[in-house]
């Protein structure tokens, strides 16, 4: 009669191995993925604006749209914009401001690029859609 094993079999030894590498597997991708975070290429700031939108162009810059004013805080904390503006900021693909217009009263509540490479904005309130071309004029 042959002695009993203290080795477990073959089969058993790869189960084992293959549920510790796929329980240790998120652990170890997202160490590597954390590890390959792209390096920012540059970074500005365009002044007091409560942004709504921002999205490439065609030229390969960026429009920024949102809201311009004057920030009051309150005696409780936090505040409020007034004399609203609506706001469209446009910059080349190194972020350096191409043009900066200011349209109607009121606070932005949207903003898309449309086909010909001029935007379509939306005002808060009313409703009130404005046709913008590609060099921020009405």
């Amino acid at each position: 009669m042959k002695a009993p094993s203290s080795c477990l079999p073959r089969s058993r030894i790869i189960t084992i191995v293959l549920f510790a590498v796929l329980l240790l597997s998120p652990f170890v991708l997202s160490s590597h993925a954390a590890s390959e975070t792209p390096a920012t290429e540059w970074d500005r700031t365009y002044g007091a604006m409560y942004g709504v939108s921002a999205f490439s162009t065609g030229d390969g810059g960026y429009v920024i749209a949102g809201t311009t004013g004057d920030w009051l805080n309150t005696p409780i904390g936090g505040g409020s914009w007034t004399n609203e503006t609506l706001m469209l900021i446009k910059t080349d693909a190194t972020g350096e401001v191409q043009w900066r217009k200011n349209y109607i009263k009121g606070m932005m509540r949207s903003a898309v690029l449309t086909n010909d490479g001029g935007y379509a904005i939306a005002k808060a309130g009313k409703a009130n859609l404005m046709r913008i071309d590609s060099q921020g004029n009405i």
